[in-house]
């Protein structure tokens, strides 16, 4: 504008020139006036928590907004920055991407509800709309439809529902509706790929895996002083193992699973405590945690089973544990075993999906049987029957398994490519570092393995070659909560 207003000065100062002003001005005008945004993206969430799927949710429309496209998130309930999870939304403002309150997201799929979110999207003359937590897609790719423009379901966990059998039924079909509807379904991990196609009879053509990941630039440095002020802080002895699980307190998470494990584990001598650092995520759900307390006190674990709550220290306490231990019964792309990855902490995991390709059982941590206590128990024992030294060692190879692997910057890339391609443009990414590097590799041998029985056995190394084709990342940062809805 002071460019502008500069040209018409000289142009009312000096009349023998004022065609070449004029121009001159004009052209000036314009330079400073010209949208340069390439399309109209939008993004719907439930929460703007900022873990899991509000995470994601800021990362990739970070990434569109800055490809220089105009970028929405219609979100229904507000977090604040100062809640158990952060927010959000003062990282979306500082990323040029607008945020706008939409309430009744969850509700818009009824027929007499779906009016204020498709008026929305025209306000926003939105091309594209993107949903990013199961809760809102089916209202989602309705409007899409409705308005004729592209619909995406973001999956970022297995399509599992809990509730009565009725209840179940009707969450199923509602979401079986979603999947069909949407343009395209961009999943986190291969496994939910499959199952949209197996279960929900989702075109194979229309689902696309980005695998999550993160941002390696920005994770916390290690801190050795971590150990002792979290064995202090809840008194472990000299000889005992610190294991930690980061989880709400959900059927999901399996942590009835876990505490028989950890039953097993004090009945086999084992020197250990578990610290469970999540909770409830509302009232509604208190039944949950008073049955996970009723279990431990049935089982006598109380000393070796802490539930320490939500806590924002996940980092530290991640960096603090011998063992990262994981109980799951389904789960997309968990981000906190990428995180405990990340700390350079062995993980034992249960195999709640497809394994990841090119991980191997004893070099880069353990899977074992979901659902199953004694293997849950005999992977925790495998682990901690190596030497510190050789658990050092299992962590520094999970470390740079994700460093290979699993990386933001690659699954940005992938995620606005596919929505570019949607939209009928020339993607405008560039592949990463990440994405030409082959899984990691050091010459030694790896650590015993656990069989989906719990007993040791051969490390058998990576799994399917189709999983092995698809590299890419979905979030940064450190989380102290499992991601999932």
């Amino acid at each position: 504008n002071d460019a502008w207003r500069r040209s018409a000065n000289d142009s009312n100062s000096n009349s023998n020139s004022s065609s070449s002003n004029n121009e001159n001005r004009s052209y000036l005008y314009v330079s400073v006036s010209e949208p340069t945004h390439v399309s109209s993206i939008v993004f719907t969430t439930v929460k703007t928590d900022a873990y899991g799927a509000g995470r994601m949710t800021l990362h990739y429309a970070s990434e569109l907004a800055a490809r220089g496209h105009a970028v929405t998130v219609l979100y229904e309930e507000a977090s604040t920055p100062d809640s158990q999870n952060g927010s959000i939304l003062p990282a979306l403002a500082e990323n040029g991407v607008q945020a706008v309150q939409q309430p009744g997201l969850r509700a818009s799929f009824l027929p007499t509800k779906g009016g204020a979110l498709r008026q929305a999207l025209r306000d926003r003359e939105a091309e594209v709309v993107i949903s990013t937590q199961l809760g809102e897609a089916a209202g989602v790719t309705k409007a899409a439809r409705r308005l004729g423009i592209p619909g995406v379901v973001f999956a970022q966990n297995l399509p599992r529902f809990t509730g009565s059998p009725p209840a179940k039924w009707l969450k199923q079909r509602i979401y079986r509706g979603a999947v069909r509807r949407a343009r395209q379904t961009l999943c986190v991990a291969p496994a939910i790929e499959e199952t949209l196609a197996r279960d929900f009879g989702v075109d194979p053509a229309r689902v696309t895996t980005v695998l999550n990941g993160l941002d390696m630039a920005t994770l916390p440095p290690l801190d050795a002083s971590h150990r002792q002020s979290v064995r202090d802080e809840f008194g472990l002895a000299d000889d005992e193992a610190l294991l930690v699980n980061l989880a709400r307190i959900h059927p999901q998470k399996a942590l009835d699973v876990l505490a028989d494990a950890v039953a097993e584990l004090k009945a086999d001598g084992v020197r250990f405590k578990l610290v469970l650092a999540g909770d409830i995520s509302h009232e509604g759900e208190r039944p949950l945690r008073d049955a996970l307390e009723a279990q431990i006190a049935r089982l006598g674990i109380e000393n070796e089973f802490v539930l320490a709550g939500f806590r924002k220290d996940g980092p530290r306490l991640l960096q603090a544990a011998d063992l990262f231990v994981l109980s799951s019964r389904w789960e997309g792309l968990p981000l906190v075993v990428l995180e405990a990855f990340a700390s350079h902490t062995p993980v034992v995991m249960t195999e709640y999906g497809r394994r990841f390709a090119g991980f191997e059982d004893g070099r880069h941590g353990w899977y074992v049987q979901v659902g199953n206590a004694e293997a849950l128990a005999e992977g925790v024992k495998t682990a901690l029957s190596l030497s510190p030294e050789q658990r050092a060692e299992v962590g520094r190879d999970a470390r740079a398994y994700l460093e290979a692997n699993l990386t933001l910057a690659e699954g940005k890339r992938q995620f606005g490519d596919h929505i570019e391609r949607l939209l009928g443009l020339e993607p405008s990414g560039a592949p990463s570092p990440a994405a030409k590097n082959a899984p990691p590799s050091t010459e030694r041998t790896a650590a015993p393995a656990v069989t989906p029985s719990g007993s040791p056995s051969e490390a058998t190394g990576a799994s399917s070659p189709e999983a092995a084709t698809t590299t890419a990342a979905a979030t940064a940062g450190l989380s102290h909560e499992v991601a999932g809805p």
